[in-house]
């Protein structure tokens, strides 16, 4: 199974509700599902932020949380390139538009 960070996330948030429900029985072979599917689960996310990505303004090879892209608000680039985005739009500077053809 192949998921997206996002769909990591919402896993871990109801996991993380169904946790704290299974506390308020006594059903304890349920908290231990949970809690191992709650592991597995973090264990899945570490993996999809830390797998390396290439960043599309660079071409540089990144892992970690990425950036957003004030370009358009949706590409996903490195951290150094999204100091350097950030810090030419505060000073009024053109962004580098990295989503030219070439």
């Amino acid at each position: 199974m192949n998921l997206s960070e996002k769909q990591l996330r919402y896993l871990l948030e109801v996991i993380e509700a169904d946790m704290e429900d299974a506390e308020m029985t006594a059903d304890m072979e349920l908290r231990g599902f949970l809690g191992d599917l709650h592991i597995q689960m973090q264990a899945a996310l570490y993996d999809k932020v830390n797998e390396p990505k290439n960043c599309p303004r660079c071409k540089q090879i990144y892992t970690g949380f990425p950036a957003l892209s004030r370009l358009d608000n949706k590409s996903r680039i490195c951290s150094p390139c999204g100091t350097e985005e950030a810090m030419q739009d505060f000073a009024g500077e053109p962004l580098t538009n990295f989503l030219k053809e070439e």
